[in-house]
């Protein structure tokens, strides 16, 4: 998970740190990563899933399922 030389990253402290529980913190953490993956692939969501290293179609059900992700996915 790291590369050996940096602390690993506490998420349990971030999530304290901004009052967030687990269930809100991972979707932000998700969301922000999908966003992050659509927008280096242009949109296209099979370059993001594979970027990710997920299934397309899980990606597919999920950025349809958020429309702040729909919009990055479909913009041209």
């Amino acid at each position: 998970m790291t590369n050996g030389s940096a602390a690993p990253i506490d998420f349990y402290e971030l999530a304290q740190k901004h009052g967030v529980g687990l269930k809100d913190f991972k979707h932000q953490i998700e969301v922000q990563c999908i966003r992050r993956a659509l927008i280096e692939s242009s949109g296209n969501i099979s370059e993001a899933a594979r970027l990710l290293q997920m299934k397309r179609s899980r990606l597919s059900q999920i950025v349809n399922a958020e429309p702040s992700l729909r919009e990055v996915a479909h913009a041209e």
